[in-house]
């Protein structure tokens, strides 16, 4: 196969959206060993994505941001 990374990439994550496994899709391109790591990343941020914020944790991470990088005040953007 002569697919390019990104369009590898792309396949795949389209394919763990639908419920593919990182394995089974790496498996399908043994040419980019790097695929499979890359992929278990992508995993990962895509059940994050869905797991909802808890308030506490939206509280503290709130707090550790502006106690952090010394900010008074986190406005909304957009």
């Amino acid at each position: 196969m002569n697919d390019s990374f990104d369009e590898v990439l792309a396949t795949c994550l389209d394919r763990l959206a639908d419920g593919d496994s990182v394995q089974r899709c790496a498996a399908d391109y043994p040419e980019h060993p790097e695929l499979g790591p890359t992929l278990e990343v992508a995993e990962l941020l895509m059940a994050s994505r869905m797991a909802p914020a808890e308030p506490h944790w939206l509280r503290s991470s709130r707090f550790r941001l502006t106690t952090s990088f010394g900010l008074r005040r986190l406005r909304p953007t957009g």
